[in-house]
């Protein structure tokens, strides 16, 4: 599962939601071979999923906005309900230097009961409580 969270901004942006399960599905391979062979990073991964593609109405900008996605790699069938996963697209509209499109990104995963933690209770602490804030140029 992956939240997306977008801030307030008065820069405009879109987002796309393409089932790139059953894009896979109907081309005869699994949803990790579709990833692996037909990246929608590059063109024409992209233009496979266009079929299988929607865009989210009412994202406006000014405002909060939380958007969670199913991004597994579950398998489209049509004997069977299931959670597959679909992929999505953000779209940012130039905007000046000054303004910015804040988008937080968050992975969600459940694990096992009784699984160790992969990270330490100093780093967590380290994180939550860290004055530092990333900024990419």
């Amino acid at each position: 599962m992956l939240m997306l969270g977008y801030e307030p901004s008065t820069v405009k942006s879109e987002i796309e939601i393409s089932d790139y399960s059953r894009c896979a599905y109907d081309l005869g391979i699994t949803p990790k071979q579709f990833m692996a062979r037909y990246n929608p990073m590059f063109h024409e991964g992209l233009e496979l999923l266009q079929p299988y593609t929607i865009r989210i109405p009412c994202f406006p900008a000014p405002g909060y906005q939380l958007l969670c996605i199913n991004n597994s790699s579950a398998a489209y069938a049509t004997d069977r309900s299931a959670w597959q996963g679909v992929l999505h697209t953000a779209t940012v509209q130039t905007a000046a230097r000054s303004e910015q499109r804040i988008i937080d990104s968050t992975m969600i995963a459940s694990e096992p009961e009784g699984s160790c933690d992969l990270v330490s209770r100093s780093e967590l602490k380290e994180f939550i409580e860290t004055p530092d804030v990333g900024c990419w140029d």
